[in-house]
């Protein structure tokens, strides 16, 4: 469940505080990856290794229904003997958007990528 929501999160996702706090994390979950977030969630001590403290390229889904890549890093937090997580995440689609438009220009323009590893200075 979303206990808390910052402004950048309302710019990631499209949704407001008052729209996402006490909603499933499924509200930004893509509909195919629904039920393998299921599973993490209800297998969460067989895949904490995998997640906790690490950082993952997913894909979210903005109020738009357009997929968003993001950065993710899940982090435990205990308070009075209980354990919450925090999802700290970042959007990455400008960094996606040049890489994909590097890897374009490279295979428009292969003699280029050879040019530069001979004659760089």
């Amino acid at each position: 469940m979303i206990e808390a929501y910052n402004p950048a999160a309302e710019l990631i996702f499209g949704y407001s505080a008052e729209e996402a706090i006490r909603q499933s994390l499924n509200l930004i979950v893509p509909i195919n990856q629904k039920d393998e977030h299921a599973r993490y969630i209800k297998d969460s001590d067989l895949h904490a290794p995998k997640i906790i403290h690490r950082e993952r390229e997913l894909n979210d889904l903005h109020k738009s229904g357009k997929l968003i890549p993001i950065k993710l890093k899940v982090t435990p937090m205990s308070s009075d003997g209980e354990t919450t997580y925090v999802g700290t995440i970042r959007d990455i689609s400008d960094r996606i958007k040049s890489k994909n438009e590097l890897n374009d220009q490279a295979e428009r323009h292969p003699e280029d990528r050879l040019h530069q590893h001979f004659f760089a200075p």
